[in-house]
């Protein structure tokens, strides 16, 4: 590199960074230049940091595309992991209306249950009337407990 373009990066840098030139003055005297800035070295600077500028963007870019595919490879991954839940929620909530209707037959057998049980225990009361107002009129008294099972024929 030239001692033009050392000495334009420097004020290029200098000058765009808002910097006074006075501190690249004493240099630039003592390396033997004019102390005016000239538009040369305007122009050398300027290129030097449009071509820094340049390569800072063009690295920028690099690393926006390397992120942009790493998020594209994360939400590719999380849209398959949702798409697979969905079909686990669907599942998920047949089973459950498959149970709640289980669960509600269950309570009508439960009631129809009950129901008989209530008609076999009227039916038993009925025939434990019928049994003991039957036995006083031949003359034994005994209670229900006391009669022998149905199956034996007795009854």
């Amino acid at each position: 590199m030239s001692g033009h373009a050392v000495l334009a990066g420097i004020t290029a840098r200098n000058v765009l960074s808002g910097a006074s030139s006075a501190p690249t003055a004493p240099f630039m005297c003592s390396m033997g230049f004019s102390c005016a800035l000239d538009e040369e070295l305007f122009d050398e600077g300027f290129a030097v940091k449009e071509k820094w500028l340049k390569a800072e963007l063009h690295a920028r870019e690099q690393v926006f595309h390397r992120e942009r595919a790493i998020l594209n490879v994360v939400v590719s991954k999380v849209n398959k992991e949702a798409k697979i839940l969905r079909a686990k929620l669907t599942a998920l909530q047949t089973k459950f209306v498959r149970l709640q209707v289980e669960v509600e037959n269950a309570f009508q057998l439960w009631a129809q249950l009950s129901q008989l049980i209530s008609s076999m225990t009227e039916c038993e009361a009925k025939s434990r009337e019928d049994v003991l107002v039957s036995l006083p009129e031949s003359g034994l008294r005994m209670s229900f407990l006391e009669l022998p099972p149905r199956d034996s024929g007795l009854l």
